[in-house]
């Protein structure tokens, strides 16, 4: 491992903790710098001549930082496994958004100079450079041209304590996870909260990256280690950073506490719906307004400031100012995109700047309600206080496109309801993580944080909570829900949660965990697994092809796949002999022609167990591509492929003639025109289109199955809101007091609700979960404009 620091212009900043943290990462680090590397036989030599002697001394001077001797080091043909870049940065909005560091008192260096020597770097082994510095989105941006894989930088201003913070914590969890994005999420969740933590860029198509491949050995380190004996040990080390560049003197708040004053004169529901005492590490996990929960990198402009002012604003109570500049963040991003139209060139740019503005009109509704309150409290009576848990936010892991997707259709729906009806909806955001660990250790990192967050929230007083994602995060997070809980309060999933499994990680009990029945407070707006393949296995039955023939593609130790096919009716014995397992990103075998001239094989199923933006994306779909053009070869049997992915390469099926599919639910469906009418006339068609329209506002186009993703999850985001909303506004008795949620369960259940994903009534009774009915879709035999999507009816009336 060759790490290399490069310390920049150091004025005001103390860079000691970040040499010391690279000395702990690689203690043959190598530095460059403007600092003095006194050596101890000098540092001795300076206390006798100065402190002894009384004489006069000189230290030697450091050989000058220059652009070139960084260019001459970059490009060391050795090559670098990592490099951090400390001091201080900025960026330029004009000139196409470039970086600047401060190398000297004297010079500041465009990183376009740098260009061919990151590029040098990179391909000697480079995979990860950290700018430790203020404004560093311009730098990020241009490493990435100059084709440096990863990158982690500030994008606003840091005081130099938050960046030693997090060098230290990110290269302590680096080498205690061996994942950089496990380390990167933890070392974030260690720092304080009133600044925007660091954010990475990857770039597309590169494997995450593990310290196994940080420390690969070189040829240069093969051969070091050889000759070390006799003292030739040379280690290159690099980290993190530019430039803390508009760091600020200790002498100057960045931050002015809240005003409690104001805070106190909310109503006290709302002060401990947004306003909790409890931790900050866990408070970092959920918002109101007061701090941004999204990770999401942004590019410079004026509605970063604003955005920040208006949050602040928020968290002191300040309303009136919280409004105003976060009303001015909305105008600034629009401003944005049309001055920058022509760069705006990649889908992941927009993306960046929704995310931006979807938190920030959620938490400008949020402002204006609590500006009412504020001089009128007897308004919180008809205030709906909701909790929104999202699947984890950021951009690197697979989860985040679900929850982009739900925080827009929570944004479109809280706007649309408040500005029509007068009971005001006011969220609360948090970010579940959706990470319960690997199952095993009650005491994992990760499901404590699960408990912690879960906790936190149920300590809100919610009326309701919406979302969940995953079968295990839903288990944990509802022990800790249900757990000595007079409270009750209801639980609203858009997930499509796996039940039973087999192989699924021995010491989890699997009935316990992922059977979501007898948990009174859940409810679900979509089909489960279960149902899904009760509903494949019916279709099957009404054909007469029994499952017992088909040949079976699943992933053993995934909650989908495996809890799928259990349900089917499979067990191990059969599957060894009438199907395959696939290891995690396998490839289905390329002599899939002899599986299928068995005559005993009548239908083919796949099972995988991933969605879009699932880490094994492109591997499941070119397994569902491979058995789709089986389809064209006419010797083969009936074709059969199940699981909500395959929807992905859909495109390419169109000359399959015997193909059946199950989703949870697809606004091609047919059947579900009936249910197009909604209150006031207006058709969901008109809803679904304008949520999507929201985001590819500049003309960008989705591909055929990112489409089918995004609406599928903004229905559902939707009508687990509306379905919440319709039930609290029907309450007259608010605010709730806890243990009167039993009123908000009796409204769900003993209702029908008409949402974007047709009509909506929950099964179950007090002693089990509340599963909706009636919401998978199965594509029958044909694809084309006259083949369409097909709503079944569940074959079992309940759970």
């Amino acid at each position: 491992m060759r790490i290399l620091g490069i310390f920049a212009e150091t004025d005001g900043l103390d860079l000691n903790r970040h040499k010391q943290a690279l000395r702990k990462l690689s203690a043959n680090a190598t530095i460059v710098s403007n600092i003095s590397n006194e050596t101890l036989l000098q540092k001795i030599k300076r206390l006798v001549i100065s402190e002894v002697l009384s004489l006069d001394y000189e230290p030697p001077k450091p050989e000058p930082l220059t652009t070139q001797k960084i260019i001459d080091t970059l490009s060391d043909d050795k090559g670098w496994s990592a490099i951090l870049v400390a001091g201080h940065g900025r960026t330029i909005e004009a000139d196409d958004f470039t970086g600047l560091i401060t190398i000297s008192e004297h010079e500041e260096m465009d990183i376009d100079k740098l260009k061919n020597a990151l590029n040098i770097a990179s391909n000697n082994g480079l995979q990860l450079l950290i700018f430790n510095c203020c404004d560093g989105t311009g730098l990020a941006k241009k490493a990435l041209e100059f084709g440096v894989p990863r990158v982690i930088v500030f994008r606003e201003i840091v005081p130099n304590e938050v960046a030693a913070n997090f060098l230290e914590r990110f290269i302590e969890q680096f080498k205690k996870t061996k994942k950089l994005s496990s380390a990167l999420r933890n070392a974030k969740r260690q720092l304080d909260p009133s600044y925007p933590p660091p954010i990475f860029f990857q770039k597309d198509k590169i494997p995450e990256l593990t310290w196994e491949m940080l420390d690969k050995p070189s040829l240069f380190d093969k051969i070091r280690e050889k000759i070390k004996k006799w003292g030739l040990f040379f280690l290159v080390v690099f980290f993190l950073a530019l430039g803390l560049r508009s760091i600020v003197p200790p002498t100057i708040k960045i931050q002015t506490p809240p005003t409690i004053d104001l805070v106190k004169k909310l109503p006290q529901a709302i002060q401990t719906f947004c306003y909790s005492k409890a931790d900050s590490i866990v408070n970092a996990f959920l918002s109101c307004g007061e701090k941004s929960i999204f990770d999401s990198p942004v590019l410079n402009g004026d509605f970063v400031t604003k955005k920040r002012q208006g949050m602040e604003a928020f968290g002191k109570g300040d309303f009136d100012n919280a409004e105003k500049y976060l009303q001015e963040t909305l105008t600034a991003i629009e401003t944005t995109k049309e001055t920058t139209k022509a760069k705006l060139t990649s889908s992941s740019t927009l993306k960046m700047l929704n995310d931006v503005r979807v938190e920030t009109s959620i938490f400008l509704e949020n402002a204006k309600i609590l500006q009412k309150v504020s001089s009128k409290p007897d308004e919180i009576k008809n205030i709906l206080l909701i909790a929104v848990a999202l699947p984890g936010l950021d951009p690197e892991e697979g989860y985040y496109a679900t929850s982009r997707y739900t925080i827009q259709a929570i944004s479109y729906l809280q706007k649309t309801h408040n500005e029509t009806n007068s009971k005001k909806v006011l969220i609360l955001l948090a970010n579940d993580t959706n990470n319960a660990g690997d199952g095993n250790k009650k005491d994992n990192d990760n499901i404590v944080d699960v408990f912690n967050v879960a906790e936190e929230i149920k300590n809100r007083n919610p009326y309701a909570i919406i979302g969940h994602y995953g079968s295990r995060i839903t288990y944990y997070a509802m022990l800790r829900y249900n757990a000595s809980n007079p409270k009750n309060i209801p639980v609203i999933t858009f997930s499509s949660s796996a039940t039973e499994g087999f192989n699924v990680r021995e010491s989890l009990k699997i009935d316990e965990s992922l059977s979501l029945k007898n948990k009174p407070n859940l409810y679900q707006i979509i089909s489960t697994n279960e149902g899904m393949a009760k509903k494949l296995k019916s279709y099957f039955k009404n054909k007469s092809i029994e499952t017992e023939k088909l040949f079976v593609f699943y992933r053993d130790g995934t909650l989908y796949s495996t809890s799928f096919v259990k349900e089917l009716g499979y067990n191990p014995s059969k599957l060894n002999r009438l199907g395959k397992k696939l290891e995690e990103k396998q490839e289905i075998d390329k002599d899939l022609d002899n599986i299928n001239n068995d005559p005993k094989n009548k239908a083919i199923f796949l099972c995988p167990d991933a969605f879009t933006q699932s880490p094994g994306e492109e591997i499941e779909i070119n397994n569902t591509k491979r058995i789709l053009q089986l389809q064209q070869q006419p010797k083969y049997p009936n074709l059969l492929v199940g699981a909500c992915n395959v929807v992905n390469a859909y495109e390419d099926a169109s000359k399959a003639k015997n193909l059946v599919i199950v989703v949870p639910w697809s606004k091609e469906s047919d059947t579900s025109k009936q249910y197009f009418l909604r209150r006031e006339g207006e058709k969901k068609e008109i809803i679904l289109n304008e949520m999507l329209s929201k985001e590819y506002s500049q003309g960008q186009q989705l591909d055929k199955r990112e489409q089918h993703e995004q609406s599928m999850r903004m229905a559902l985001a939707y009508d687990s809101l509306y379905v919440t909303i319709e039930a609290l506004s029907k309450l007259n008795n608010l605010p709730l007091k806890p243990g009167e949620y039993t009123q908000v369960h009796k409204e769900l259940v003993s209702n029908t609700f008409y949402g974007i994903t047709g009509e909506i009534k929950f099964q179950g009774n007090n002693n089990a979960s509340k599963q909706r009915g009636d919401t998978s879709a199965l594509l029958m035999p044909c694809f084309g404009p006259e083949c369409s999507f097909k709503v079944l009816p569940d074959p079992s009336n309940n759970r």
